[in-house]
Formats: structure tokens, sequence, C-alpha cells
């Protein structure tokens, strides 16, 4: 069946194929066509053996073959394989999905007021009014709203909310609709922190306007390395790194720093104009950044911020035309255009000043001037400190909100520092509402980075504890597939339609009206006629005759 746990997966005698069909129950648990093909070819093969030759395989697949899962164009059969798709009659219900719940930025701190966003989906044929939509952070209601919705409406409503609460939140969205519900509910959790790590590597030892921008922060917790003094695994553990006017970095640093970055660090560049492009290039090609191709001492002006940035959210109370931009006078052209860098402030002809890149989970703050007097009269001014200082608020290794079951996603997890891992290391998943708890595959990626893939062995959405013995060190949500919930299938004459069109061999669709106790229905549908009963018929004839011979003798 759909369910990956063993027992939902493994061979049965065919007096029991009818009973365990007509008890099967609809669930949120999905496998594309293909997959389940590829799951039942590998059984075949691992209790035949790989010499298949003088076997056949007969394949049913069951279905009401919903529109997302129902791809028999990427079915790859054996040469000795036939499949039959039975089409049974759908139950087509109304439908509302909570689909994704997202922040507008990266990092959750103490205090801060922050936009909680969760998409909806109407998948049912009529307009839904006054849905009442809530979530729950720790156990408390924070979010209470009324949404409607027409048919098909995929619908994003957004709230705002003060974070109040240190160290990991648990959180649910959640609607009433019935009679799916399984979708109703959305797990996420996030951390909140206190401060957060900033980590400044320079190349002069004097102040920095940067430098003194953090140093008597609240919110900000600054340690301050010169360059050719850097302890990389105490750098690495901070939320925030920024690079300002180094020289040229160490290949072995810069591979670390991609790592940090991957992993979902948030890395500011401020570069030196003293040093070569190529020098600062070699960053700006690991991150897939747009590279330097040249120094220009043209001074020119500010033209552009982009105010839809969330840096600039709550930073202006209207926007006007009649702002007076500082001077940039010394600044790097930048050569190669990635589309994917967003700019963040532009120059009046255009070119890029200050950018934004995302690489892996982490982001990357690209500025193509030094913060210094010498490059101009952006420090001075009163964009600098809302463009620098929300570069680090707003930063962080922020895990996944949640995780999907039946995927096979690797996830990545920042361990506590005062986590210890060794090759005896043992990691295990345990639900916070059931007994159930299992070890996942594990592996580690270096600073205290953990990746765990679950094999699809969780099976109810929820929260999962990770413990290493007693000691438990992370959370993690988990939530239902939403491929179910889209009520779209595909009929039988429609997969007839779309088998003749791909001339796909050994493949045949049919319309199964009834439930699956009535045998020979099954067997008209796949062509097979089951002979057990002319078996028994010929028994009873053999003993009848027995016992009359029997009965002749004496």
């Amino acid at each position: 069946t759909n369910q990956s746990l063993p027992e939902s997966r493994r061979l049965i005698g065919k007096e029991t194929v009818t009973d365990l069909l007509s008890n099967t129950e609809t669930g949120p648990a999905s496998l594309t066509l293909s997959q389940a093909a590829d799951l039942l070819q590998n059984a075949f093969i691992e209790s035949v053996g790989n010499d298949t030759s003088q076997y056949f395989l007969n394949m049913l697949f069951f279905s009401d073959f919903r529109t997302q899962i129902t791809n028999p164009s990427n079915i790859k059969l054996l040469n000795n394989a036939s499949l039959k798709l039975l089409a049974f009659e759908p139950i087509i219900n109304s439908n509302i999905s909570i689909d994704s719940v997202y922040f507008d930025t990266p990092g959750r701190v103490i205090n801060a007021y922050e936009n909680i966003n969760i998409q909806l989906t109407n998948y049912s044929k009529a307009k839904q009014t006054d849905v009442p939509i809530k979530v729950h952070l720790a156990d408390s209601l924070k979010v209470s709203a009324l949404v409607s919705l027409d048919p098909g409406e995929t619908k994003t409503v957004v709230h705002s909310f003060k974070s109040t609460q240190l160290g990991l939140v648990k959180a649910v969205a959640s609607i009433d609709d019935y009679p799916i519900e399984y979708d109703n509910k959305l797990f996420f959790s996030f951390p909140v922190s206190q401060k957060i790590a900033l980590g400044v590597v320079k190349g002069d030892p004097k102040l920095s306007a940067a430098e003194a921008l953090f140093s008597d922060d609240s919110q900000i917790e600054m340690t301050v390395n010169l360059q050719g003094n850097i302890s990389v695994s105490e750098l690495l553990t901070n939320n925030c790194i920024l690079l300002n006017e180094t020289q040229k970095l160490p290949g072995g640093l810069l591979t670390e720093l991609e790592k940090y970055i991957t992993n979902g660090g948030t890395l500011i560049f401020i570069p030196n104009t003293e040093n070569k492009p190529d020098e600062l290039n070699q960053l700006l090609n690991l991150v897939g950044a747009n590279n330097f191709a040249k120094l220009d001492t043209t001074t020119i002006r500010v033209g552009e911020l982009n105010y839809t940035n969330f840096l600039y959210k709550n930073v202006f109370a209207e926007i006007s035309n009649q702002i007076s931009f500082p001077t940039v006078k010394k600044r790097f052209i930048s050569g190669t255009q990635n589309l994917a860098e967003i700019p963040i402030v532009k120059a009046e002809n255009g070119d890029k000043l200050i950018s934004c890149i995302k690489h892996g989970k982490g982001l990357v703050y690209v500025w193509n001037f030094a913060a210094n007097q010498q490059s101009g009269q952006f420090i001075t001014h009163s964009i600098f400190v809302p463009t620098l200082y929300n570069m680090v608020l707003y930063s962080g290794s922020t895990p996944d909100l949640y995780y999907k079951l039946n995927s096979d996603k690797v996830i990545n997890i920042s361990l506590p520092k005062q986590v210890a891992i060794g090759a005896e290391s043992i990691f295990k998943l345990k639900s916070e509402i059931t007994d159930f708890e299992f070890i996942p595959r594990q592996w580690f990626s270096g600073n205290n980075y953990l990746q765990i893939s679950t094999m699809s062995l969780i099976e109810k959405a929820g929260y999962y504890s990770l413990f290493q013995t007693d000691n438990k060190v992370a959370t993690l949500a988990f939530n239902y597939n939403r491929t179910e919930s889209n009520s779209d299938f595909v009929s039988a004459n429609q997969l007839e339609n779309t088998l003749d069109s791909l001339q796909l061999k050994n493949i045949e669709a049919y319309k199964y009206k009834n439930n699956f106790s009535n045998y020979k229905e099954l067997a008209d549908a796949t062509g097979k006629t089951p002979l057990w009963h002319w078996f028994l018929a010929a028994l009873l004839l053999f003993i009848f005759i027995e016992m009359a011979l029997i009965k002749w003798i004496k």
C-alpha cells in the first residue's frame, strides 16, 4: 500500500488479497505510479534473484488515480513484467488544505515583531466563506482569523506577532474542514534567540564604522578577529560573519565559509578596495555571486533602495522621492550578471552597489565598496545603519520550520556546542505523543552539523525529538504530504488514451466499479482466470470416485 512501514509492503498469499483490499482505508500517504512500479519490481528481483528470465511479473494497481501521482510516462517495466491499472470510482470531496507556513525574514529574536505567512488552497468547486484559521505558538493562541476562498484559489494570509519566548517554540496552524482532515493542521517549530552572534574578521586593527555600530548593542553579541589570528571553529559558530576589508583569504577558510553558508549561515562581504578583483572573486565564485570586473573611482550617487526587501521593513514611515542619497567614490563594477542576485542598493546608472544572493540555506550580502570614508559618504548617511544592522539582526542559521513525511530529503541539524560528536555517537528520533522511536540513518558533515534520513519510517504528523542517549538536542516537526489534498482524478478512459498516445507496452487500464470481494470481476478485469475452484471441484470428484470404488469392492 502507500504506507511505508514494512507490514504494509510484504509478500502475502493470494487468499488474503481480497480481504486486505477490502479493509484498506484512505490516508495521506502517496506514491506515484512509477515509484510503486519500482518498489514492486525491486521486491520481485530480491525474491527470485537477478536472473528473472524464468519468471513473469504481473502487477495490479488499484487506485483512484489522482492527477498528482499518475505519471505513466515515467514507468519503466522489466521485459518480463506487465502492469494493469484498475481505476475505481473516486470519492470526490470538497477540501481546504493548509499548504505551507513561512516567515518574511530569517532568524527569530526575542521581543521582535514577525510576519507569519499561512498559505491555504480551496480544492473544491464551491466558494468557501469565513473559514476559521488559528495559529498556536507554545500552546498559546496568537492568530485567529476568518478567510474566504474562491473555487481553486490559493491564498496567503499574513499576520504579525511578537516572539516572547526564548528557545525552541513549537507551533501549529489549523483550520476546521471535513471530511478530509489530515491537511487541517501544519506543525512547525523555530528557535528564538536572546542575542544574535556576530563574528567580525577584519584586516585593519583600527575601529571601523561597522564595529562601532554593534559595540554596545543589546541584541547583538560581537566577537572581533584580526585576520591571521582566527579560530575557524569558533568563527563558524556565529549566526552571522562579517568580512570587513580583509586581505586575500586562504583557500581552507574560503572552503569552510562556503560550507557555513550552505548550512544556513549569513555572510556579509565588504571588500578591501586595495585588493585585486581576482583575489576577491575566489569567494564570490564559491557562492555563485557576480564577479568584480574592475575598480572604478568615478564618483556616483546612490539612486535606488529596494524598499520591498525585508532589510527595510518598518524602517521608513513613508517613501519620499525627495530623499538625498549619498555618493560613492570608489567601487568595484560587477562583470558577470547572475539573475539570482537581488539588488538592495543601486547607483543612479542602475549598477549594483549592495546585493544579496541565496546559497544553499544561507545568505550572502555583497558590498561593491568599502565601508570607510575613502569610499564615499555612505557610512555617514542615515541609510547605513538600517542596511548593515538589519543584515545582522535578520541573520541566523535557521533550520527548516518543518519536514514532509515519506520524503527522501536529507535533514541538516546544527547541534548545540555542548553536544560531543564521536565515532560512537548514536542519535535517535522519538515521537512526543506516542512510544514510537527509531534510529535514523545518520552521518556528520563537520562543524557540529548532523545529517539524518528518516528512511520514510515516520507515519504520523507531529513533533519528534532528537536524542543523544537521554539528552534531547533538537525537536523536528513533520507533516503529511499535501499530494492527496487535491481531488483531481484521471479516469480509466483518460488513462487508456494516455497509454495509447505513449505507446506503452504491457500496460493496460480498466474501469473497476465494485468492491474487491468479487473474484470473478477481478479475473475479468485482469484477464486472469482464478483456477483454485476447479482444483477444489476435481478434488471432491476424486474423493467421490474413491468412495464409490471402495464401496463397490466391498
